[in-house]
């Protein structure tokens, strides 16, 4: 079941026994509860990569560039977990693309211009990569990502905002962190928090072990290889 942001609220309420909800001045305000939630879940995705999205795109034919507008305007780089690609027309499993520097990949088609299957993937935005060899047929390229969590507006309406992450994850992620960020970001209780962030520190770790063991093709029950 989804989390809306008046849960995650409620679950750092919960565990410091405050209200925090509509709270606008003070030590406990609601804003200071988010900036709690949207940092901790950051952090918790982008560690864990918990949010994970698959998608795929063709390349041209005798065309160095490789574009990713057409495939999904939402994918970021940097979030990259894996690359493959095949032969469109194939049936074999499809082969690893290595991601490489930009300038790695113009050096390589500088010194050779011949096309095969491509090897290398180099991007020059989020939108827009270049292939090495260059594509001697149409292939199809798959790739999974750390899709970031939900963003919101410190304040936003509670029942506005619904998080992507799974219960299972959220429940322990805020208990734990979001409550002991929440308490750093007060100077008179900064210094209570450490029993907090000492059990997060380890729930995210066996957290981090669990979907490393996933393996990062790994794009959930739905978008599994």
């Amino acid at each position: 079941m989804a989390v809306l942001l008046n849960e995650a609220r409620a679950i750092i309420e919960n565990q410091i026994s405050r209200t925090i909800t509509g709270v606008t001045t003070g030590p406990y305000t609601e804003k200071k509860a988010d900036v709690a939630i949207k940092t901790i879940l950051h952090e918790v995705n982008f560690r864990a990569k918990v949010l994970r999205s698959k998608g795929t795109f063709n390349t041209v034919a005798d065309q160095a560039t490789a574009n990713f507008t057409t495939a999904d305007t939402t994918f970021e780089q940097r979030r990259l977990l894996s690359l493959r690609i095949g032969l469109l027309s194939g049936t074999a499993l499809y082969d690893t693309l290595t991601h490489k520097h930009l300038g790695y990949v113009t050096r390589l088609l500088e010194q050779n211009t011949g096309t095969g299957q491509p090897e290398f993937i180099g991007f020059e935005a989020n939108s827009a990569a270049l292939l090495h060899p260059i594509p001697d047929a149409v292939y199809r390229i798959t790739y999974v990502w750390n899709e970031p969590e939900t963003d919101f507006a410190l304040g936003a309406a509670g029942d506005g905002v619904t998080f992507s992450m799974p219960e299972d994850v959220i429940y322990p992620a805020l208990s734990l962190g979001g409550a002991a960020m929440f308490q750093t970001l007060d100077d008179a209780r900064r210094n209570t928090t450490g029993t907090l962030w000492f059990q997060y520190r380890q729930w995210l770790e066996q957290l981090v072990g669990e979907y490393s063991d996933m393996g990062e093709d790994f794009a959930g029950p739905d978008g599994a290889w």
